[in-house]
């Protein structure tokens, strides 16, 4: 039976279809939460006569305040009553009394405050640089506030590469109350996920005051800024397998420790990969029939199996196309074989129709998958 592109096709929609089934039949597990970077300052954390977090935490302004917990502990928290144009950064203070409303109690609070020395900016901010390298569903969380004539209204913008900032939609901030500490929390845009470096910015988006004037024409006022936590979900990576829209030759040569690859596709060209060999159960072979062959959990391995006289090394939760027949391992470490339509039912198990007979040979498993 020849492998036409009729076939290809179906052959796709069956699996994009199953696919699809197979997840909603699958209870869903919530990902953990994790605490990427979070800054909770407490002048409880230094000495009584601190003034600022460069007498709590030994820090410094220009270099950025490092968070109290998190996974990416270089990450930094910066604070400028300049814009961002300027590069000037402003120590976060004490305020001198327990003088700012957090949920209805009364606290010192960390803020960044003008002066006749240190006058305010056109755009006064604060800036988070992190990590989100391998979290994706990134969450930013934090409490911000400020005097009557410190700025009212902000907005939360990202970048990663510190230079070019692009706006955060529906992040428009309006502080209302003088000495209140409002809370806010954003589910941030994909493209904040998986980078080495992300800042985040909270920037003041006009001159207005919390009572109503200009902080511009102020010499005082302050914003306060605390309670700052970058969070996310860490992505999950599984091996997956492309079928080829052509048959290929494949032959295996195996060794004790290795195994080498090679592939003879219709352009002529070929490709050798040697892997590392890990330790795995041995399946079973079986004829053709409708059944589903199950071992032990594999982890992120993948087996070896033989259809006819074409072999491939199939990766964990993947598939491959051996002639007219599909091999596939799946997540709970069934190997099948099919030669028809997938039939999924509740749970893992899997109702499957083989119409080719074939061999499992469990031993030969690797830690990468090889596409064939």
């Amino acid at each position: 039976m020849k492998f036409t592109m009729k076939k290809i096709i179906s052959f796709v929609m069956i699996m994009t279809i199953a696919a699809g089934l197979f997840v909603s039949c699958k209870p869903a597990k919530a990902a953990a939460s994790v605490d990427l970077a979070t800054f909770n300052f407490s002048k409880s954390d230094g000495p009584s006569t601190a003034k600022d977090l460069n007498d709590t935490y030994g820090t410094n302004a220009d270099t950025g305040y490092s968070p109290t917990s998190g996974k990416f502990t270089t990450s930094k928290i910066f604070a400028s009553l300049l814009s961002p144009s300027d590069k000037s950064y402003k120590k976060l203070e004490w305020t001198g009394q327990k003088s700012y409303s957090v949920n209805g109690k009364m606290d010192y609070m960390p803020v960044m405050e003008a002066s006749t020395n240190n006058l305010w900016g056109e755009s006064p901010y604060f800036n988070i640089r992190t990590s989100t390298k391998g979290y994706e569903n990134i969450t930013l969380s934090f409490l911000l506030g400020g005097s009557k004539k410190g700025p009212k209204n902000f907005k939360l913008q990202y970048s990663t590469d510190g230079k070019t900032y692009t706006d955060i939609s529906n992040s428009s901030m309006s502080l209302t109350t003088n000495k209140k500490m409002f809370s806010f929390s954003y589910n941030l845009p994909d493209a904040v996920s998986n980078n080495s470096i992300v800042h985040l910015r909270i920037i003041a988006t006009s001159t207005t005051t919390i009572e109503g004037g200009s902080f511009k024409s102020s010499i005082s006022g302050e914003t306060a800024i605390n309670n700052v936590s970058v969070k996310g979900t860490a992505i999950q990576t599984v091996a997956k397998s492309t079928p080829t829209p052509a048959p290929s030759n494949s032959s295996t040569t195996t060794t004790d420790n290795k195994s080498t690859t090679s592939t003879q596709t219709n352009a002529g060209t070929s490709t050798s990969t040697t892997l590392k060999s890990l330790s795995a159960p041995t399946l079973s072979s079986y004829k053709a029939g409708s059944k589903t062959i199950k071992g032990k959990a594999l982890a992120k391995a993948t087996v070896t199996v033989k259809v006819g006289k074409k072999t491939a090394k199939i990766g964990y939760d993947a598939f491959a196309v051996l002639g007219d027949a599909i091999a596939a391992v799946t997540e709970d470490g069934a190997v099948e074989i099919v030669g028809g339509t997938i039939n999924f039912v509740e749970g893992y198990s899997k109702t499957i129709t083989v119409d080719a007979d074939a061999t499992v040979v469990g031993k030969n498993t690797f830690d990468k998958a090889i596409t064939i």
